[in-house]
């Protein structure tokens, strides 16, 4: 049983849950043929005829593709709970909250390394989103997506502070970028 349970938790990643429970089902449908056709374990034996290999063969690829069904059943199931309970109940277990991965021409190294973000990824999303002088950069963010957004602007224009709400060290960021660059940031009115 450790075998199993340690080369399903190995295998899985490289070829995929459909392929993995697939190959359990042809393992055990393997074992069972052996097991008739000489009469292992104190079983009756029935030898493979034609008949029983043709037979034999069908359950082999419905077993894989039954496999393959049963993961994707599993996939939609579990999307359709983690929806659910995303709906119901506090959804920080499922959901990131997005977080400032760089202040201006700073990145926040202690954010990167606890959101496993490299500088290395930002700085192709800081080419991706056509910044050719640090100095444009206001903010960049890691949405809940996992999507990284670079709040950037060389017209003068100050980052609307409204664009940054829910965003964890939002306020701090926004604190120490205007500091850096006096009205950068445009704080809604509060009135």
């Amino acid at each position: 049983m450790a075998f199993y349970t340690f080369s399903a938790t190995f295998i899985t990643p490289k070829i995929g849950v459909g392929n993995v429970v697939a190959f359990v089902l042809l393992g055990q449908l393997c074992a069972l043929a052996v097991i008739d056709h000489f009469g292992l374990m104190g079983a009756p034996q029935f030898s493979m005829t034609s008949k029983r290999a043709a037979c034999w063969s069908s359950m082999v690829c419905q077993a894989y593709s039954t496999g393959r069904a049963i993961a994707l059943a599993a996939v939609f199931t579990l999307q359709r709970l983690v929806a659910v309970a995303r709906k119901r109940a506090n959804a920080s277990f499922v959901d990131n909250r997005p977080a400032i991965l760089m202040i201006g021409e700073n990145m926040l190294d202690d954010v990167l390394t606890r959101t496993r973000v490299t500088a290395d990824d930002v700085r192709g999303k800081l080419r991706e989103a056509n910044v050719i002088d640090l100095s444009e950069v206001h903010l960049v963010v890691l949405e809940a997506t996992g999507d990284v957004s670079v709040l950037h602007g060389s017209d003068g224009v100050p980052l609307d502070a409204r664009l940054v709400e829910g965003v964890e060290g939002a306020n701090d960021a926004l604190a120490r970028l205007d500091a850096a660059r006096p009205g950068s940031v445009r704080y809604a009115d509060r009135s």
